[in-house]
């Protein structure tokens, strides 16, 4: 049976839920949820909540699905001591692999769900989370049914969104937030800046979609085998979790599709201009956006519906013997089974008890969750039993009977030793080499670097990194042992057979290195000696840089919503950083650089000369400038509007590797040496621990000698001498990642 899975953001939206229909319900306990702001549960409530999803037979999925510093990773395992404590949830939905590893070494029967925002789209993951303790993957928004139904072929439960607010940014991978409004969407955060207007645009919401409706999809997802149906709306009223989890609750159960009267009943109770099915269909494009109009707002603010208790069926069975005490018993749909015994019942000496008096008087069971389906009476004539006695024995009763119900489908998750990341535990690598090394690492988006550029990178460079579908042309590449491809971000099942000719290419030019953005590609890269992860990954502890690096990691790199002081003592693998550029903040399955400029060149248009006319700047209400760039499948990149440089203070953690990202056009202009540690001086001003460049096409020159000056001050290491003796436990590897396109440097 496909179950339905409705959101809880409080306690009455969850009743609401219930009351609907859903087969379970998924809500957030404490600060670690992606959903920070809605009124979620406290321990004392979240135990009332366990209590009533037990009395009703539905299942509860906790949530800690955002990412976690280390000390936050005990907080939140102590958080699921004390849900296990109290019978523990159906499953936690997790994000932060380190948590995951975590929950599962402790209790390893408990089952766990691999949140949609740890970005997985493919088939491909399956084995990766199987390795983990993963039981079900929430697969990401933007994956069509054809590659679901390919996800489901992997044997792995498997769980999609079927209603519900869209990111325009694929799963897991919006920075945008984090960067302009110091709010992360990666820890529940997210201030919506998608749903902002834009200056300059032929459409003046570009960002904002419509949210998704698979209303007139039932039949189809139901044959596609999938495991759970999500509703998303933690955020939403109990109003509007009522009426959309009654309506797909009918749907389902008859194996149909909407009727128009429940299209425009979804559409009163929130809609954005309308709904989509965009990524479902793979029919992506202008019509999936659209905002929250007054139209919508009006019709929401008349919608009402009354929001009815759906109370728990039980069947009674009441003896009345003389001479005995009265003895009452109630069954539940599935077994459970309680008695109860009261008074001894009197003789009457003028109005004996009868069949119908008691039936209706047991029949009424008042605020309680059940009410009487059916009951069987066994009754000696002429007792009598006072009316408070007969109350007394039928609350008992009841009150047996949900006691029993909790206690029965409680579960019990045994913990086994454990012993917690910080004592001594780590995951062994499997490879070693390349940790110890030094030197930079350079990254081109969109085109590789022209064999001009290369010559000069060459000498300074541990790595280039170049985008695999835009490998360098035949006798560009100076050094192939150092260079690495970088796999497209999103690679979903009908994308890999396009990726495994490119990654046969990569092969054939005698390229032995990968970057990868996500875990899931860990299947297609066979063959290639050494791989390294992308900012994508989301490393915000070092317990999950460790469990990368046994997967083969050689390099991670952490993320720039994490501090580096906080992988100090990580030994698995070389650490990477942001140190200075524009960041990728957004990357998106449709092209934004249409909903910008009215216009775009064909995503069939394959060549250099295409991919250069698809790009853009998208200019929000301040005025501030994010340059986008087609990505591989015609899908976009948008990057941070100011350049970033990561202050020299903030490395006394001497990092791995620095991640440099360069702004679109490099118009020739430099740093300045200056007797300060800092050693660069561009007109900068400080903001939350990273500089932030005043002007937005200001960039540092990429000359050797420019190169050393400004990098070297950062790892207290001399250009001319480098043997410094360093920690065994801290790898130098000084990385630069160039985010521009290559013919823009200037020398």
């Amino acid at each position: 049976m496909t179950e339905l899975l409705a959101p809880a953001g409080g306690p009455e939206a969850l009743r609401a839920a219930v009351y609907a229909g859903a087969d379970a319900v998924y809500f957030g306990v404490g600060r670690f949820n992606a959903r920070a702001d809605a009124s979620n549960f406290d321990m004392s409530s979240a135990a009332d909540a366990l209590s009533f999803c037990r009395l009703h037979n539905v299942k509860a999925h906790v949530t800690l699905n955002t990412l976690l510093s280390s000390r936050e990773l005990r907080e939140a395992l102590q958080t699921v001591d004390a849900l296990v404590s109290l019978g523990g949830p159906d499953a936690f939905i997790v994000q932060d692999m380190a948590l995951a590893d975590m929950i599962k070494s402790k209790y390893p029967s408990l089952p766990l769900h691999a949140s949609t925002q740890m970005a997985f789209h493919s088939s491909n993951a399956v084995p990766f989370l199987r390795r983990h303790g993963f039981t079900r993957l929430v697969i990401a928004r933007e994956t069509s049914l054809e590659d679901i139904k390919s996800i489901v072929k992997a044997g792995m439960e498997t769980e999609i969104f079927i209603h519900g607010a869209l990111c325009v940014c694929q799963s897991g991978g919006c920075l945008m937030s984090s960067f302009i409004g110091k709010r992360s969407g990666n820890r529940g955060e997210c201030a919506q800046p998608c749903r902002l207007p834009c200056r300059d645009a032929a459409m003046r919401y570009p960002l904002s979609m419509k949210d998704l409706c698979l209303a007139s999809h039932i039949p189809e997802i139901l044959e596609s085998g999938v495991t759970s149906l999500k509703i998303e709306g933690r955020m939403k009223s109990p109003e509007y979790v009522y009426t959309v989890t009654g309506i797909y609750r009918s749907l389902i159960d008859g194996r149909r599709n909407a009727t128009q009267a429940e299209l425009e009943q979804l559409e009163k109770a929130f809609s954005r201009s309308g709904f989509t099915d965009g990524y479902f269909t793979g029919s992506t494009g202008k019509r999936m956006f659209g905002i929250r109009t007054e139209a919508d707002k009006t019709l929401t603010r008349a919608f009402s519906p009354v929001i009815t208790p759906r109370k728990i069926p039980v069947e009674f069975r009441l003896e009345f013997r003389r001479g005995k005490s009265a003895h009452l018993a109630a069954v539940t749909d599935d077994g459970i089974h309680v008695q109860a015994e009261g008074a001894v019942p009197e003789e009457s000496l003028s109005r004996p008890a009868d069949e119908r008096a008691l039936r209706e008087r047991f029949s009424k069971t008042g605020h309680t969750e059940f009410w009487v389906r059916s009951m069987e009476i066994s009754l000696d004539d002429g007792l009598f039993m006072p009316f408070n006695l007969q109350n007394e024995l039928k609350n008992k009763t009841l009150e047996l009977l949900r006691d029993e119900i909790c206690r029965t489908r409680a579960h019990t998750y045994e913990a086994v030793e454990y012993t917690a990341p910080g004592s001594g535990q780590t995951v062994p690598a499997r490879h070693e080499s390349g940790c110890g090394s030094k030197g930079f690492v350079f990254r081109f988006e969109n085109r590789a670097p022209s064999r001009q550029i290369s010559e000069k990178l060459d000498p300074l460079a541990e790595r280039i990194d170049v985008p695999l579908w835009a490998l360098p042309p035949e006798g560009a590449i100076c050094d192939a042992a150092k260079y690495s491809a970088v796999l497209p971000r999103v690679v979903f099942d009908s994308d890999v057979q396009s990726v495994t000719r490119l990654l046969e290419r990569a092969k054939a030019a005698g390229i032995n290195r990968l970057t990868l953005p996500s875990a899931a590609l860990l299947p297609l890269c066979g063959g290639f000696g050494h791989l390294h992860g992308d900012l994508l990954l989301n490393v915000y502890n070092p317990r999950t840089a460790e469990i990368l690096a046994g997967e083969g990691f050689e390099s991670v790199f952490i993320s720039p919503e994490a501090k580096l002081a906080w992988f100090s003592e990580m030994n698995a693998a070389a650490r990477e950083i942001l140190f200075y550029g524009k960041a990728p903040v957004m990357h998106t399955e449709n092209c934004i650089i249409k909903n910008v400029t009215g216009r775009c060149p064909s995503a069939a248009e394959r060549s250099d000369e295409a991919s250069e006319r698809c790009r853009g700047v998208l200019t929000d209400r301040t005025g501030a400038r994010f340059p986008i760039l087609r990505e591989y499948k015609h899908r976009n990149t948008i990057y941070n509007s100011t350049a970033c440089l990561i202050k020299c203070r903030l490395l006394k953690e001497k990092p791995s590797c620095c991640a440099l990202f360069l702004p679109m056009k490099a118009r020739g202009k430099y740093f300045r040496q200056s007797n300060r540690r800092c050693g660069a001086r561009i007109g900068l001003i400080l903001t939350r621990g990273c500089i932030f460049d005043r002007a937005s096409d200001r960039s540092p020159d990429l000359s050797a000698d420019s190169i050393k000056r400004i990098c070297f001050p950062y790892l207290s290491l001399s250009p001319t001498n480098n043997k410094k003796t360093q920690e065994p436990h801290r790898p130098l590897r000084f990385c630069f990642y160039v985010m521009v396109q290559a013919h823009d440097i200037q020398y």
